[in-house]
């Protein structure tokens, strides 16, 4: 026995006028009208909010893995001794040795936990382990904002990038850009050195957002 029914059966009981039966039968189904637009309203609320989340995460800002411009990922053997020391050092101190497309990770990004630290971070950046002279390649598309020396990165290069984001490439040997040149990913910007404050050659690599650092290995588009 469905709604329409029940009202007129318990009304035909008391003897209400037939006018009233159709009231209340309009009544219900106002309610029901309402309950479903509602739902519906939520499903498609829902659904705005889902394909939402899916298009930022499509939308991330990413960068290559290829930081270098190495042959074959070959490194000669003074910077493959670097490379078994830094390992034998991991090993000993139960730490994990990170390599990404085959490139060493020398220094990873850390922040400090050190409560008596006088910065937030131990390491802005990560240190990608390589031969002086070796090409440096951008990894993202965007425009060169600074290329200068200073005491601590040496010759470093900014470029700045979508939504806020930008890269830093430090302790170069060469820059091969000029402030304002519009860069596209995996072109040549630089040589492998070691200026600055470093110990050996490296590409010391820096991503931030809105100013703030972040580690790049969570922004790598494998």
């Amino acid at each position: 026995m469905n709604d329409n029914q029940r009202v007129r059966n318990a009304f035909s009981s008391i003897k209400a006028p037939d006018d009233m039966i159709d009231k209340v039968y309009s009544s219900i189904n106002s309610r029901k009208n309402q309950n479903r637009t509602r739902r519906i309203i939520g499903m498609s609320m829902l659904g705005t909010i889902l394909t939402g989340t899916i298009v930022l995460a499509v939308m991330r800002f990413q960068i290559s893995n290829n930081f270098l411009n190495v042959e074959n990922k070959e490194y000669s053997e003074e910077t493959q001794n670097s490379i078994s020391v830094i390992e034998h050092n991991n090993e000993m101190q139960n730490k994990e040795t990170i390599r990404v497309n085959g490139f060493f990770i020398s220094y990873p990004f850390e922040k400090n936990t050190s409560l008596y630290s006088l910065g937030e971070y131990a390491h802005k950046g990560i240190d990608i382990i390589a031969d002086k002279g070796t090409k440096v390649l951008a990894v993202a598309d965007g425009k060169v904002t600074k290329a200068e020396f200073n005491s601590a990165y040496g010759y470093h290069i900014v470029m700045e990038h979508t939504d806020g984001y930008e890269t830093l490439y430090a302790h170069l040997q060469e820059m091969k850009v000029d402030v304002g040149d519009t860069i596209v990913t995996g072109e040549e910007i630089g040589t492998v050195g070691a200026t600055g404050m470093a110990t050996g050659p490296h590409l010391h690599l820096e991503l931030h957002y809105n100013g703030e650092p972040v580690n790049p290995l969570e922004y790598i588009n494998e």
